[in-house]
């Protein structure tokens, strides 16, 4: 269960981090960063010898995911006033990603049924990352929001730490011990409090 919901736990823990951080630190920052996370998050889930390390490099894959989605959206918004110019921006973006993730699973199995291993996969998503990241870095505008605020770093933690055992108790409900499930689940909820 783990090896396949890791990466969306790390993306839905991280998403709202990431996207203050963008906002007030710089979209493009945030996405390059995004890139090279995913990047070399996926080139350690391509040399792991271990499902521990697998999972845990999705996680971090997932990070590095929601890194670049609120990166990439944020500096549509930023590039397209309000109106229908940012309202086609922002569909071609989301139909981007809803293809992107369709499209993504078919050309895994090409690409691991052409290899006979799943580790091709990660190899290309690391690649593909990294180079993105060089480009993004070199092409893409920075943008920030006019009146940055401050990081709360304990309101960062909180989250994360809460979200992370709010999601953890609900995948160990599928696997786990009811006890597990349940002691993750108001765990998660009273960090969020």
């Amino acid at each position: 269960t783990w090896m396949l919901i890791a990466m969306s736990v790390g993306l839905a823990v991280s998403l709202l981090t990431a996207g203050v951080l963008a906002d007030d630190r710089g979209r493009r920052r945030v996405f390059v960063i995004g890139l090279v996370v995913l990047g070399i998050a996926s080139a350690v889930a391509a040399a792991a010898g271990h499902t521990g390390v697998v999972i845990a490099a999705r996680l971090v894959e997932g990070a590095g995911g929601a890194a670049v989605l609120v990166g990439g959206l944020g500096m549509i918004g930023h590039a397209y006033p309000t109106g229908p110019a940012r309202a086609r921006a922002t569909a071609i973006w989301g139909a981007a990603v809803g293809a992107g993730t369709g499209l993504g699973g078919i050309l895994a199995v090409l690409l691991d049924g052409a290899d006979g291993t799943w580790r091709v996969t990660y190899v290309v998503t690391a690649v593909a990352a990294l180079l993105f990241a060089v480009v993004a870095r070199r092409v893409l505008p920075e943008s920030v929001t006019a009146q940055p605020s401050p990081v709360d770093l304990a309101g960062v933690v909180l989250l994360a730490a809460g979200m992370g055992a709010l999601l953890a108790g609900l995948v160990e409900s599928r696997s786990g011990g009811p006890w597990v499930s349940v002691t993750l689940i108001v765990v998660g909820i009273a960090l969020l409090g």
